[in-house]
C-alpha cells in the first residue's frame, strides 16, 4: 500500500517500510529485518532465534553457513582486516542464490573466519569451490592504504550448505 513517500509491505506477521526509491541495499536490509522480526514474533518476541540455533530456536549445527578465508601471508592492521572480511561477507552474500541467502539469513547468518595461506591458495580454493557449485568471491584490495592494488586479501565461500563448504575448508585454522 502506498502512503505518501513510503511503501508499506504487509507480511503475515510483519510490516516492512521502504521508501519509493529503495536501493538494492535497502532491499537487503528490509529482507534481513523481515527475517529477524518474523522469527522473533514466532518465538514470542523473547529473542531472535540464537545465532547457533535453527529457525525454531533449537541449538545445533547450521545447515547453511558462510566462510571467509583470510590471506595468511599478509600482516594487516585490525581495522583493515575487519574491512576486508566485511567486503568478503557482503560480496559472498550478493553472489549467492536467493534461496541460499534467505536460508542463511533465517539461520542467523552463521559465518566463520579462517586463516588461509597465500594468494595462490585463495585462488585454488576459489576454483575448487566453484567446481562444486559453492559461490566464491575473491576480494582484492584497491591499494589506497596498506597493500598494493590487486592484492588478494580474503575469499568468501557461500552462503551455501555447510556440507558443501566443510570439505573445502575443514583443515584450515580459525583466524
Amino acid at each position: 500500500m502506498l502512503f505518501g513517500s513510503v511503501v508499506l509491505v504487509a507480511e503475515p506477521t510483519l510490516l516492512v517500510i521502504l521508501s519509493r526509491r529503495a536501493s538494492p541495499r535497502d532491499a537487503i536490509l528490509a529482507t534481513l529485518a523481515s527475517v529477524r522480526c518474523s522469527r522473533a514474533l514466532r518465538m514470542g518476541g523473547a529473542t531472535v532465534a540464537g545465532l547457533n540455533g535453527d529457525s525454531n530456536g533449537r541449538h545445533g549445527a547450521a545447515t547453511m553457513k558462510q566462510v571467509i578465508v583470510v590471506n595468511g601471508s599478509l600482516v594487516l592492521p585490525p581495522g583493515k582486516l575487519a574491512a576486508q572480511v566485511a567486503h568478503a561477507a557482503v560480496a559472498g552474500f550478493l553472489a549467492a542464490a536467493d534461496s541460499a541467502r534467505r536460508g542463511w539469513l533465517e539461520e542467523g547468518m552463521p559465518k566463520v573466519v579462517l586463516r588461509g595461506g597465500d594468494a595462490g591458495e585463495l585462488a585454488r580454493l576459489r576454483d575448487a569451490a566453484e567446481a562444486v557449485g559453492v559461490p566464491a568471491e575473491l576480494i582484492t584490495d584497491a591499494g589506497r592504504t596498506v597493500v598494493p592494488p590487486g592484492t588478494a586479501t580474503c575469499l568468501a565461500l557461500g552462503p551455501a550448505e555447510a556440507a558443501a563448504i566443510d570439505p573445502l575448508t575443514g583443515a584450515l585454522p580459525l583466524l
